[in-house]
């Protein structure tokens, strides 16, 4: 018992529970919500719904840079001079901005390529055109890599959490009022943007809380070490998009909506047994960075040990 408690008070555990309890509710109100999607408008309908969110997911996690890795890897070494930190954050968020606005450009520059691809209606192009906004609102780089800096995992949490309950109960008055595919766009376009406005809002409490909201009038300057680490590593993370996403545009157009509808769900179900590995890797990311930083490559292999021995027991306790 006196181990048990002494594991779970062990900060790498807790911030590893707090991801992964939001994750598991999400999870488990995302394969419900489906329910609410697929009886209330059909099948093919929520194919649809698949392709357009494919389609946005593809061009923005080519094109709009999450900077979270670099602000944790950069963060260490400014930490204890407020006047960096602000640098540090101002430019990580410009760069966000910057690439997120490039990304909805570029996506909407592409739509008649788009509309020949998939043989899109003018409905279903105007559809694709107001989820596109959702991009804009992406702005999650700075405010993750400020929570998970600064040990908030219980804020990602949170967001996680708030965004799955809002998206399971507007799916479900959907659902209950017999509403047209417009609104079930409208559900996942406002449940995208409320989850960017979430971590922004809490990133923001973090930052009040440490006296450094003053990064908005700090001087830019250009960050040269940590453009081209964030550039490098976007560059790694958009070598898996077209796993995550490029299946399902190829079964909405070779095979059918309806087939990509089925196809979603159960991949859904599957990606639930991925949501263990994720939150390890945002939890010892941040603190391998700065235990590295100080050169305390023991006390990294040790952590890596213990949190080794708990993933084996979930992932044994789930199979």
């Amino acid at each position: 018992m006196n181990r048990l408690k002494n594991l779970l008070q062990d900060k790498l555990v807790r911030n590893f529970l707090n991801i992964f309890s939001g994750d598991a509710i999400g999870s488990v109100l995302s394969i419900v919500s489906i329910s609410f999607v697929t009886k209330g408008i059909g099948m093919e309908k929520y194919g649809f719904i698949v392709l357009i969110q494919g389609i946005a997911s593809l061009v923005d996690g080519i094109f709009n840079f999450q900077s979270w890795q670099g602000f944790i890897k950069f963060f260490p070494a400014a930490k204890d001079d407020d006047g960096e930190v602000k640098k540090l954050i101002k430019f990580s968020y410009i760069l966000d901005i910057v690439t997120a606005l490039i990304a909805f450009i570029i996506l909407n520059s592409a739509g008649m390529l788009i509309k020949k691809i998939y043989n899109f209606t003018p409905q279903e192009m105007f559809l694709l055109v107001i989820f596109s906004f959702y991009i804009i609102f992406n702005i999650q780089g700075t405010p993750v890599g400020i929570l998970r800096s600064f040990d908030r995992f219980d804020m990602l949490r949170n967001q996680r959490v708030i965004t799955s309950i809002y998206n399971f109960i507007m799916l479900g008055v959907g659902f209950y009022l017999k509403l047209d595919l417009g609104y079930f766009v409208f559900v996942y376009l406002s449940s995208n943007i409320l989850n960017g406005l979430l971590i922004n809002i809490f990133a923001i409490i973090v930052l009040k809380k440490r006296k450094l909201l003053g990064f908005i009038f700090q001087k830019s300057s250009f960050n040269k070490e940590f453009f081209k680490f964030t550039c490098l590593t976007n560059v790694n993370s958009s070598l898996d998009i077209p796993v995550q996403y490029f299946d399902n545009l190829l079964i909405g157009k070779m095979l059918s909506l309806e087939q990509l509808g089925i196809y979603k769900i159960c991949k859904t179900v599957a990606i639930v047994l991925d949501k263990v590995g994720t939150p390890i890797y945002q939890t010892l990311y941040p603190y391998f960075c700065e235990t590295i930083a100080r050169k305390d490559v023991k006390e990294v292999f040790r952590k890596f040990l213990k949190v080794s021995a708990l993933l084996l027991g979930v992932c044994t306790i789930m199979v």
